[in-house]
């Protein structure tokens, strides 16, 4: 096992004043030095244009031409390659900072280099995202040395937002009275959010986004702030697939059958057990209604600001691993690409920047993903389907 963060080390030489990265060293776990040559050679071929002294003017003149053409053609190539260098010198470096960040471990020079590959292409996405002025911003994260089959295991097929239950549907019947939303809300500003948590390598995004919604249901009916279980759903919600994806409806349903004891009670582990552990003299928490929004972003943000945060999913576009913060508004065709699963997250509040109206998403991706753990969605367009698949919890 090879700790790259432990001792990583660049060498360079030096060729028609080109630098060049050659290998790299670190150590082993066991104390050991082993040499990883991440497979960077350039070669470069010398050329010396030969001219002919003629004493016909014109053919002096015309192997003159060719002569800088030549000359001009291998300067471009040179500071071509020289470009390519100094951008592969650039990658090797963030590299080196990314595993010393998030503490990678190589198993041998295969695993170094095929790593090393995908961060170098992932790096060259999030410059191209960036370029492109979209009003968010992309960077480095723990997901940028992961090939495309390994991000959609934190995503859910499908099957999991098509197959609804029948969950009562809220309609404005249910806000009477209290219809005049504010222009902003944050329920972080009033204390009625949980911390970001972290779902782990498991893919219980949709535990996460019920829950959260939960805990915030609970702390402006009744005034305590519970951090409650997600674990809980993932072992006892038989009806979903533990960290192989869940339906938001029937954990809901779970909820106001069984309700949810505290996380401390019954604490997160990111895999399934064979059984629930569930303590009904330990459960803290009981939900008394639970419906399924209309796709009106309008009445969803009613909702948010009258009852509290809700539980959505959405489609899940490559360039969502890599955002950082400003207001995320993939394309239709991003949106739309057949390779994408489904993300579940919870709608805390909402805003307008500038007349572009966001949602404020809470996510379970820990806090160095994102903002600090949340992002801004453009909202009134129904963004990857923002809006299709949104419950809420209501405490009386």
């Amino acid at each position: 096992m090879v700790n790259s963060s432990q001792f990583f080390q660049e060498y360079f030489f030096s060729k028609n004043d080109l630098k060049k990265p050659k290998e790299m060293v670190f150590m082993s776990r066991g104390g050991s030095v082993e040499e990883m040559t991440l497979d960077l050679d350039f070669q470069f071929e010398e050329r010396s244009p030969k001219t002919t002294c003629s004493k016909i003017p014109w053919l002096e003149i015309l192997y003159s031409l060719i002569t800088l053409l030549i000359i001009a053609l291998i300067t471009a190539l040179i500071f071509q390659k020289r470009s390519e260098n100094l951008q592969l010198t650039d990658s090797l470096r963030k590299f080196k900072e990314f595993n010393q960040k998030f503490q990678r471990i190589h198993e041998n020079s295969d695993d170094l280099n095929f790593r090393f590959q995908l961060f170098s292409k992932n790096l060259k996405e999030i410059e191209i995202l960036n370029s492109q002025n979209s009003g968010a911003k992309f960077e480095i994260n723990e997901f940028t040395d992961r090939s495309e089959e390994e991000l959609r295991r934190y995503s859910m097929d499908q099957k999991f937002v098509k197959n609804l239950s029948n969950l009562k549907f809220a309609n404005s019947t249910i806000l009477a009275g209290s219809l005049n939303r504010s222009g902003y809300r944050d329920w972080r500003n009033d204390g009625k959010v949980m911390s970001v948590k972290n779902q782990g390598q498991c893919g219980s995004c949709w535990a996460f986004s019920i829950v959260s919604a939960v805990e915030s249901q609970f702390a402006i009916k009744k005034g305590t702030l519970w951090s409650l279980s997600e674990q809980e759903l993932v072992d006892c919600d038989r009806d979903s697939y533990g960290c192989n994806g869940g339906f938001m409806d029937k954990a809901l349903s779970w909820i106001l059958g069984n309700g949810l004891e505290t996380e401390d009670d019954y604490p997160y582990d990111a895999v399934r057990h064979d059984q629930c552990y569930l303590n009904g003299r330990k459960t803290r928490v009981w939900v008394d209604e639970g419906y399924r929004l209309a796709n009106n972003e309008d009445f969803i943000a009613d909702w948010v600001d009258s009852v509290g945060p809700v539980s959505f999913a959405m489609k899940l576009p490559k360039s969502f691993y890599s955002y950082s913060k400003g207001i995320y508004h993939p394309s239709e065709r991003e949106c739309n690409d057949p390779n994408n699963g489904y993300h579940a997250m919870t709608l805390i509040g909402y805003g307008n920047e500038g007349g572009q109206l966001y949602w404020i998403v809470k996510n379970s991706w820990g806090s160095g993903w994102g903002d600090q753990g949340y992002m801004r969605l453009a909202r009134g367009q129904n963004v990857c389907g923002a809006g299709e698949y949104v419950f809420g919890p209501k405490i009386n």
